[in-house]
């Protein structure tokens, strides 16, 4: 019910499980009721935008939530510095900053006035993306703990105006000196990324029953995810079997052998000095990095100790386009082809050429 009293306009919908407010207007004051009433209607709980937290505030409540579910789920450590790092800097971003304003007042118009902003700050569109997944996230908290209606995240994201990097190739010689000058903590974690070709996010989920080191196999089942959980390989042919080299098995067998205790609660194969799931920047930053620094050659990504097992699929042992596919766990054969299509064409050109000077002299 509305009341009128002198110049201003009352509304008591306490039985909405609303409060008492008054307003200047009495379209405003008949407006703050429907919502009230709908909301009660629909079952859910009636926001007051202007009675919700600021976005800092929400933020760090958000946080304290994570740190506590990834204790919980023994989740990688880099799952809530990830968020954090992420959250704060789109905080910042705006005039008046996202961080500065309340929960309930952002709608997605907000949101896509910060993208450019975004855009600006962040080095690839697979940067942005990532970001904005993590924004999502904290958004579906809010909804999912009443403090707003809907996300105003869920938006589409431009695409990439960036051309994609052409993969080079990674000479054996080069991969060996990374290898030789790792330390003794990451130097089997990087040989075997270059030898199988799986994924971080597989290799650091790979269990010790995953490895069959008699038959000479390593069985992909599962990876980390974005999330820090443990789920499904990324693509629908990730779960796969990949052959292991000689030196491997007997790298990997030494290793079980030494692997400490303390590092064997949840059977991973290269965990935590605890037994936790490894954190990719350490095995990038500490391990790779520092070992390219140290054998004095161009640092190299993660990724590329994947490219590097391809071009020895395709350059060393002339593999063809199914083999390639299915042991990179790749969905399809086109999507090889656009990955390393100039390498394919560049092989059979080799090949070609090989043969016909062969019969040539």
């Amino acid at each position: 019910m509305v009341k009128k009293r002198g110049a201003l306009f009352y509304v008591d919908a306490r039985r909405y499980a609303g409060a008492q407010r008054r307003f200047t207007t009495k379209e405003e004051a008949e407006g703050y009721l429907e919502q009230v009433r709908s909301a009660h209607v629909a079952g859910s709980v009636y926001v007051d935008p202007t009675h919700s937290l600021k976005v800092n505030q929400a933020i760090e409540e958000y946080l304290v939530n994570e740190e506590v579910r990834a204790r919980a789920e023994q989740l990688a450590a880099s799952y809530v510095q990830n968020k954090a790092i992420a959250l704060r800097q789109l905080a910042g971003l705006g005039s008046p900053s996202l961080g500065s304003r309340r929960v309930g007042e952002l709608r997605k118009s907000d949101l896509v006035r910060l993208l450019p902003l975004l855009q600006k700050a962040c080095k690839s569109h697979s940067t942005l993306k990532k970001k904005w997944v993590i924004l999502g996230q904290f958004f579906e908290w809010l909804v999912d703990t009443d403090q707003i209606d809907s996300n105003p995240a869920r938006i589409r994201l431009p695409r990439r105006t960036d051309e994609p990097k052409e993969t080079l190739r990674i000479s054996r010689d080069k991969i060996a000196q990374i290898i030789a000058h790792s330390s003794e903590v990451y130097s089997l974690v990087i040989q075997f990324a270059a030898y199988t070709g799986l994924r971080a996010g597989e290799q650091r989920a790979l269990l010790w029953d995953n490895l069959d080191l008699d038959a000479g196999i390593v069985r992909v089942t599962r990876a980390v995810k974005h999330g820090g959980f443990i789920g499904a390989p990324k693509t629908s042919g990730g779960k796969r079997t990949v052959p292991l080299a000689p030196d491997l098995i007997t790298a990997l067998r030494a290793w079980k052998l030494a692997q400490p205790i303390a590092q064997r609660r949840q059977g991973l194969v290269f965990p935590t000095a605890s037994g936790g799931v490894a954190d990719i920047n350490n095995w990038r930053n500490r391990g790779l990095h520092k070992a390219c620094k140290a054998a004095g050659v161009d640092l190299i990504r993660w990724h590329d100790l994947r490219h590097y097992f391809a071009s020895v699929l395709l350059f060393e042992m002339h593999e063809g386009e199914a083999t390639i596919t299915a042991l990179l766990g790749h969905n399809s054969i086109a999507f090889t082809f656009s990955q390393y299509g100039h390498w394919l064409v560049d092989a059979k050109r080799d090949r070609d050429l090989g043969a016909r000077l062969g019969a040539a002299l």
